[in-house]
């Protein structure tokens, strides 16, 4: 739809895919400058929360530099994501864990970090991941998660405890939404992909919510749940498209 995905719930099969579910959208600002520096997706979300916008250290960002981002996370010269890597950097990045990137998923790697530190990811009562059910997908919206967490980080929790509690709210809120949609679809497997399940943390607390549930987990072993594995699934899809039931070559 012209919007660049990542946080989807898809029903899908080697011969094709519709959306279910997605993360709420938010703006991209800057483009794949966001990737390098977390604080951008901050900033963006707060915005598209209608937060005054989060308060950074003049070493961070200057003044001038947030508010020229909170413009451009506003306007259309910023593209639209679901992806769901770009909440985990801007949680990093509000919860003052990381704020500029060296290298690919360092914020997430190092907020699951401080997740395993405080025993891999814990519920905490104000810490939720709502679903949105208004229009005509259920989305998750992360708008109360990351304001209960600024709230508490201010107030003075543990970051680790935090980190924590926003892996765990991710992985069963996913997971109930998953199961949800596998209910509605009368399916009974449902796989975890793309780069965020390379997080053990959160992939370990999804697949164990729908596994309780009764529900059949896929994920990843040979081949690499982020961008390493798309080729070998479009392999599998081509195959598919170009073989009858048996197997044979269509032509």
């Amino acid at each position: 739809d012209g919007t660049l995905w990542g946080g989807e719930f898809l029903v899908a099969d080697l011969q094709g895919a519709r959306r279910a579910g997605h993360l709420r959208p938010t703006r991209l600002p800057g483009g794949s400058t966001a990737i390098r520096e977390p604080w951008r997706m901050a900033v963006s979300w707060a915005t598209t929360l209608g937060w005054d916008g989060p308060v950074f250290d003049e070493a961070v960002a200057s003044r001038e530099a947030v508010r020229v981002v909170a413009a451009l996370a506003g306007s259309e010269m910023a593209p639209v994501t679901t992806s769901m890597g770009r909440l985990f950097d801007a949680v990093a990045a509000l919860l003052g864990v990381r704020t500029r990137a060296s290298y690919e998923a360092q914020a997430a790697i190092e907020l699951e970090a401080l997740a395993r530190g405080a025993g891999g990811a814990v519920a905490h009562p104000a810490v939720a991941l709502a679903v949105d059910r208004s229009g005509p997908l259920p989305v998750l919206d992360p708008a109360g998660l990351l304001g209960a967490l600024v709230t508490l980080h201010r107030a003075g929790t543990d970051v680790g405890v935090l980190a924590a509690a926003f892996h765990h709210a991710v992985g069963t809120g996913a997971a109930a939404l998953a199961e949800e949609i596998a209910r509605e679809e009368g399916l009974g497997t449902v796989v975890l992909t793309g780069g965020v399940f390379q997080n053990r943390t959160l992939q370990r607390v999804a697949r164990d919510a729908l596994e309780r549930a009764g529900l059949e987990v896929l994920t990843h072993g040979a081949v690499p749940a982020n961008d390493g594995g798309i080729s070998i699934g479009q392999a599998a899809i081509a195959a598919a498209w170009t073989s009858d039931v048996d197997g044979n070559a269509s032509g």
